[in-house]
Order: structure tokens, then sequence, then C-alpha cells
């Protein structure tokens, strides 16, 4: 709890010396812990690994109802963003575009209500979307919770600049 309340204070410091109004926590998951660790006492040894993750969402959730987090268990009652993982810039069901429903849905039937999906587009891991691809991916995020922007719709022409200030309007 003391390591916790240091990182906390001094993200706090950032924000009040900076101004930022929220922060994206990436990471959190167990398999970035190390294979030989010991966590406090307090938790059973029966919820290891898995309670890091619970005590990271926790302390980082302090900071307010605008974070995002990456990871959960047992968290479905903070009031977060929770995103799913990065998607594929591609149209398929193995993680693509047409993934975006289902995984909402998932979320959503485990108790995650505000869930932020991937970047309108994809990850982009080595390629940009096509404009298509773009339109359509614009299209679903009006009807998310949240809308997250990487690739910018001036990339594309007027008519993308154009739909993407109407599915943002709808979207508001």
């Amino acid at each position: 709890d003391l390591a916790s309340q240091w990182w906390r204070d001094r993200l706090e410091l950032l924000r009040s010396e900076v101004g930022i109004d929220s922060f994206k926590f990436d990471a959190g998951e167990s398999n970035w812990l190390p294979s030989s660790i010991i966590l406090d006492p307090k938790y059973p040894e029966s919820s290891w690994p898995a309670a890091f993750s619970t005590a990271y969402v926790s302390a980082v959730a302090q900071f307010g109802n605008m974070i995002e987090v990456r990871t959960g268990r047992k968290s479905q009652h903070l009031p977060i963003f929770v995103r799913m993982l990065d998607k594929f810039s591609s149209w398929g069901y193995e993680n693509g575009l047409r993934s975006m429903v289902t995984t909402l849905l998932q979320f959503g039937m485990v108790g995650y209500p505000y869930v932020l999906p991937d970047m309108i587009g994809g990850n982009g891991y080595g390629n940009i979307p096509s404009r298509e691809l773009y339109i359509r991916w614009l299209q679903v995020n009006a009807f998310m919770p949240a809308v997250q922007i990487s690739f910018v719709p001036w990339q594309y022409d007027q008519e993308v600049i154009n739909h993407a200030l109407k599915m943002t309007k709808l979207h508001a």
C-alpha cells in the first residue's frame, strides 16, 4: 500500500502541475509480473497472481471516472473505462472490425458498462486502414461508450472528415 500511495502521489503531482485531465493505464496484467512474485500476505496465495490486477485497477481508479485501464478482475463496480485489447486493422471476426460488437457484448455480459473500444481503424500495425474500413469503424464506434482516435480523418479526404464530424456529433 505504501508503494501504491507513493506512485499515486507522484501522478497526482504531475496532474496538478501540468493540468492533465486523466490518465491511460496500460498493463496491470499479471503476465507482466516476475515469475517469482510474492504478494502481500493479505492476499491468499490461491488468488495470486490475479489479485495483483484487482489491486492495480483499484489503485488507479482513485484518479476518477475518466481513466482507462486495460485489465480488470473483480473491478466491475468501479466507474472507469476498461479498454478492449488491440484490434487488427482488418475486417474479420478474428480480432478485426467484425469482432467489435461481440467483444463489447462480452464485456457487458461480465459487468463492464464503460468499455473503450480500440482506436478507430484498429491498431494499424504495419498498415493504415483502408478508407472504407476507417469509415465503417467510425460508424461502429459512434454507438459505443467512448471513441478513441489514432488515425485522423484528414489522412483520407474531405468526405471522410465530414463523415467523422457527423459520427462524432451522433456519438455526443
